[in-house]
């Protein structure tokens, strides 16, 4: 048919960014930089769909008031930790452009008891 779309190709322009994101929040209870590297996976997923309605520039703002004078005036290494933070607070982009909808805050909360349910059951190994 002309003009149909492949569902492949509607699953990425639609839910990759949703997937990603709420994997990134759910491994933060694990693994670290596989959060980190979803996070990242995630915005830009998002990005390649417009994010209509979302306020973006008052979190770039805040970004680049935090990294420009921290490396202005020479604490680049002392400010490090700080900018590192901001990695952190990129997920609440991530998670504002990947969950639209409160109906997909269902999985994430399933997938955030199952990641804490099996975290528990492994530290339980350390008392056997």
């Amino acid at each position: 048919m002309p003009g149909a779309s492949k569902p492949t190709t509607r699953f990425l322009d639609t839910d990759l960014g949703l997937w990603l994101a709420g994997a990134a929040a759910v491994t933060s209870l694990i693994s670290i930089v596989a959060s980190e590297i979803l996070i990242a996976a995630a915005i830009l997923a998002s990005l390649r769909k417009s994010p209509k309605g979302l306020p973006v520039w008052p979190l770039g703002l805040w970004f680049a008031l935090t990294i420009v004078p921290a490396l202005l005036l020479g604490f680049g290494r002392s400010g490090f930790p700080q900018i590192k933070k901001l990695y952190w607070f990129a997920m609440l982009l991530a998670m504002a452009m990947g969950f639209r909808a409160a109906s997909k805050f269902t999985g994430l909360l399933y997938g955030w008891v199952a990641a804490a349910s099996l975290s528990s059951a492994w530290s339980l190994v350390q008392f056997i």
